[in-house]
């Protein structure tokens, strides 16, 4: 007993260290270096016109597939943060930043629990200073809230799994926040479901236990309190998000087999490798690659002997998002915090393997190296803005008042000129910080037009009246 305490004890010393480490890195310098892109500011403003006119939205931003939606649940947390901290447009960065600080607690506990306190501090720690989890807890959006509900599903499919009754409506509960969040992250449901059929299948009690009021009730009231907006839209549309979309994703499957796919997905494999780079060594890609493949058999060889099931499910969770992304074919990384607790954990069950094998003075060098230099890496580069992750908050802000300037205190429409400007959203980001500062474009036709172009890393701003 004194020896488990004393265990218990040196953990929690270590995970104190990893989540104020983790604070620092999510909070340091985010009023300037937050990014904020048009697809942010896009909720942005669906938020603001709910709070000021009670413009109620049942879905998010389209997806890459216009007929559909994002749902809306993070216009609905949107709602809170900026009517109490007066349409700030930094609270929102401060929120997730927070939440994902949380969610390496959760990891902690979570992991710890499924697998042991070691895997479980080990899990923590990678996560806390991983380059992409990090840069991405930093961008208020609908995906960031992803990996705490990944974890959660992780958690409580274990426990039904294991014949908790209980876990069933809270993994609906959890679905249909993820489904919200990202319709990405259906690969989920798939898992969810191919272990329903197991279960039926072989006549378990944590399935045929399911036909009681309680549970049932319980899974109905989870399911329409998160999507009673969606379902509501999808009656006055054609039911796209939900019929079609379950039709559709079967249908894109398919086209892997198809003659050309190779050739159409030959980019993903690159957009992957730098996935990889970022989630676990930024300075060196083919070391994360070697880590990776070593993590993913260890993984594969554990899942074989498996006895509590645990190795599987993560198995399961690990292959068949990274086989749904690559059907999807779509170099975004709103899909892939999915992937981002799984992964982890994954690298952090290779590392309890050498340790076991009495090489625990080379994880240790080994994670010294890897938070040291990732930490590096990302301070020294201003967490990768203007290297993939666009313009900084700071710059945007700057650019906003430049444009307030150019009206002469005149009304003007906003329009966007160059590379992305096609999208709706490409000015959305200016319109939002233009209104919060006092004077919003206009959507009527007016004579003063602001144009705005972004190109090499630069902002330009410029002014056209036409007579």
């Amino acid at each position: 007993m004194l020896s488990s305490f004393k265990k218990t004890l040196f953990y929690n010393k270590y995970l104190i260290v990893i989540i104020f480490s983790a604070a620092f890195l999510r909070l340091f310098r985010l009023n300037e270096l937050m990014p904020f892109i048009g697809d942010q500011a896009w909720f942005y403003l669906s938020a603001r016109d709910f709070i000021l006119s009670g413009k109620f939205p049942l879905v998010g931003i389209t997806t890459s597939h216009t007929w559909l939606s994002q749902g809306p649940i993070w216009t609905y947390i949107l709602v809170p943060l900026l009517y109490f901290f007066k349409f700030n447009p930094l609270a929102p960065a401060y929120f997730t930043s927070l939440v994902d600080v949380l969610t390496v607690f959760i990891a902690y506990k979570v992991f710890s629990t499924l697998f042991s306190k070691r895997i479980g501090i080990i899990t923590s720690l990678l996560y806390a200073f991983s380059p992409i989890v990090i840069i991405h807890s930093r961008i208020p959006y609908h995906t960031n809230l992803i990996p705490l509900f990944v974890i959660l599903f992780i958690y409580f499919l274990s426990k039904w799994f294991k014949g908790s009754l209980y876990a069933f409506p809270l993994l609906i509960l959890i679905l249909s926040i993820l489904y919200n969040l990202e319709l990405a992250t259906a690969p989920l449901l798939f898992v969810f479901v191919a272990f329903f059929i197991y279960g039926l299948y072989k006549k378990n009690k944590w399935v045929t236990g399911l036909l009681n009021r309680k549970t049932i009730f319980l899974s109905f009231f989870f399911l329409i309190l998160v999507m009673s907006p969606v379902f509501i839209y999808d009656f006055q549309h054609g039911f796209l998000q939900t019929v079609k979309f379950a039709f559709w994703f079967p249908r894109r499957f398919l086209e892997i087999f198809s003659y050309d796919f190779p050739q159409q997905s030959s980019g993903i494999w690159y957009f992957f490798l730098n996935f990889i780079n970022k989630i676990l060594f930024l300075p060196s890609a083919a070391f994360a690659l070697l880590i990776f493949f070593l993590s993913f058999t260890v993984l594969f060889l554990r899942s074989l002997k498996d006895k509590n099931n645990n190795y599987k499910i993560l198995f399961l969770i690990v292959l068949v998002p990274f086989l749904a992304f690559l059907i999807n074919n779509e170099s975004s990384e709103a899909y892939l915090p999915i992937l981002f607790p799984q992964l982890i954990l994954m690298v952090a069950l290779f590392f309890d393997e050498l340790i076991k094998i009495k090489k625990t003075w080379l994880v240790s060098v080994l994670l010294l190296i890897i938070i040291a230099l990732n930490s590096y890496s990302l301070l020294s580069r201003n967490y990768l803005m203007n290297q993939g992750y666009g313009l900084t908050f700071a710059a945007r802000m700057n650019a906003s008042k430049a444009i307030i300037k150019k009206t002469k205190g005149n009304e003007y429409n906003l329009i966007g000129k160059g590379e992305g400007s096609k999208f709706e959203s490409f000015t959305m980001n200016y319109e939002y910080l233009a209104w919060y500062l006092g004077k919003p474009p206009s959507h009527g036709k007016k004579k003063i037009k602001i144009i705005v172009e972004e190109k090499n890393a630069l902002i330009n701003i410029s002014r056209i009246v036409n007579k």
